[in-house]
């Protein structure tokens, strides 16, 4: 994947967590809450995940988003958009699990 294609994706996964999360019924000081549903679960960034007795490499620590219907899973450092880690995805698919997570909380 060149840097240009990389930027635009990660552009458009910070986009897609923030819009999921501004229409959720739900609140959270750290702009992320613990939510989950049928079509997908997302959980805020906590230090305790890379203190844990676990805890070796960052693939210890638990997504904190993941989409139920494909596993699809995007991770990050403190907030969304920072340092994000996920799995392969077109941005076509990136649309639609974002528009099926908007119809699951509205």
């Amino acid at each position: 994947m060149q840097v240009n294609e990389k930027f635009a994706q990660i552009q458009h996964i910070e986009h897609a967590i923030k819009t999921i999360v501004s229409l959720l019924p739900i609140e959270s000081k750290w702009g992320v809450p613990n939510y989950g549903n049928y079509t997908f679960s997302l959980r805020p960034y906590s230090d305790a995940d890379y203190y844990s007795e676990d805890f070796v490499n960052e693939s210890d620590v638990p997504p904190h988003f993941i989409y139920h219907k494909t596993g699809f899973n995007i991770s990050w450092y403190k907030h969304p958009g920072r340092g994000l880690t996920w799995t392969p995805v077109t941005i076509a698919e990136l649309r639609r699990i974002v528009i099926e997570c908007l119809v699951s909380v509205s």
